[in-house]
């Protein structure tokens, strides 16, 4: 699996997403009006012939708070599986784990979540980093976008994109001058579309795994 480092500099460097979704409904409803001119007038509703599409639930994206800790432990297992079953009382100390790990500076270390019915199907985390101060910029600061996931049955909805789109505003609220993430090829789309630039010259060092 092919692994990409991206960034985003400044708030500026992310441009509004540009949805050409109303001139394809235009274009739709007018071949569909085309249609009915040519073959007469639309069926009646008590023909049977309409069919609505039932409409999708809400999705709502906020800030995670502590009751969130056994959905977000369920997606990071989701995400990233042991590699054998865990117990129940595994499952409730790792979320209460994760809650006290970003409770330790949560001006530092922001998480997302997306909410469907009162369930989490989704996450981002922003971990904030301090760098080394310049003559005039003593405050310097960078974020490293983690662990972005929506359970496989609500992808499809631009909830991703959403749940990065709301790290950045968070990155831009901070005075962040430069946000990386690491991303795979099935990812990366999300993250060029909310500003997201190639990084070539973004090294990686990684310790040898205990043994070698």
């Amino acid at each position: 699996m092919t692994v990409t480092r991206f960034r985003v500099t400044g708030a500026s460097a992310v441009p509004p997403l540009e949805t050409p979704f109303r001139s394809l409904h235009f274009d739709r409803l007018t071949i569909r009006l085309s249609k009915c001119t040519a073959e007469g007038p639309p069926p009646s509703r008590d023909s049977g012939a309409w069919h609505t599409r039932p409409m999708e639930p809400e999705v709502v994206i906020r800030v995670a708070t502590p009751a969130d800790a056994a959905g977000l432990a369920e997606l990071k297992l989701l995400m990233s599986p042991p590699a054998a079953p865990l117990a129940d009382w595994e499952r409730a100390l790792f979320a209460h784990d994760l809650v006290s790990w970003m409770a330790v500076d949560p001006d530092s270390r922001v998480c997302l979540v997306a909410e469907v019915d009162d369930r989490v199907v989704g996450m981002a985390w922003l971990v904030v980093f301090s760098r080394a101060p310049n003559i005039g910029a003593l405050r310097r600061l960078t974020g490293d976008v983690q662990s972005v996931f929506v359970r496989p049955e609500s992808r499809g909805r631009g909830i991703a994109g959403r749940l990065v789109d709301g790290l950045l505003d968070a990155a831009r609220a901070r005075d962040i001058g430069r946000v990386s993430v690491s991303s795979n090829d099935a990812g990366a789309p999300v993250y060029r579309r909310a500003g997201f630039e190639e990084a070539p010259l973004l090294l990686e060092w990684r310790a040898d795994p205990p043994g070698h």
